[in-house]
């Protein structure tokens, strides 16, 4: 495929995803934590691999509504501009981001705060959600460490930042070894999304 193939079908990628809106899961907003709004790339995208599921079971776990607008194939520069946490008013405190892996690796970490600051600066927390390692795929590697470092640190140094880090959560049935098929049963053929 060439470039010029690649990019009409990200365009028509990105016109279908802002026809189609997110998805969403939930009756009614609890005070206690007011709307969850997701944006990420396809790791969360609610009408990719995960099938809803996010959402899904974030609305149930929380007792409120969440909006999922994370789009599979998106760059970090795309999900800031996603509409996020910041750009609803009933979601008043938590905003959940993911994005890294699609676009350039080694720049993930400076385009991470812009949206780390845009929803701080509204008052919200914020929540970054990293990757699950692979086998040597996309999701392994220096580059995808030292984001994911990278990530942590920003959560470290940062008050109102949370990052969940799966590399830190080896037990959990989601995390398998990636590098034994037997053990990844909760994840999608590319092994590297659930």
């Amino acid at each position: 495929m060439t470039l010029h193939h690649q990019l009409l079908l990200l365009i028509l990628c990105k016109s279908i995803a802002a026809q189609r809106g997110g998805t969403s899961a939930g009756d009614t907003i609890t005070p206690a934590y007011g709307k969850v709004v997701i944006i990420g790339d396809s790791l969360l995208d609610g009408r990719g691999s995960t099938a809803g599921e996010v959402e899904i079971n974030l609305a149930e776990s929380l007792e409120t509504i969440v909006d999922n607008n994370a789009v599979g194939g998106y760059s970090l520069e795309d999900i800031f501009e996603s509409d996020a946490c910041s750009s609803d008013a009933k979601c008043t405190q938590w905003s959940v981001v993911n994005g890294g892996m699609n676009g350039n690796k080694k720049e993930a970490i400076e385009l991470m705060m812009p949206i780390v600051d845009r929803e701080l600066s509204s008052g919200r927390n914020v929540i970054i959600q990293g990757y699950l390692e692979d086998c040597g795929g996309e999701a392994s590697g220096m580059d995808f460490t030292a984001f994911m470092d990278g990530y942590a640190n920003i959560a470290s140094s940062t008050g109102g930042v949370w990052f969940i880090d799966p590399r830190n959560l080896p037990d959990h049935p989601l995390m398998g070894d990636p590098c034994n098929p037997e053990s990844d049963i909760y994840r999608a053929d590319d092994n590297s999304h659930p």
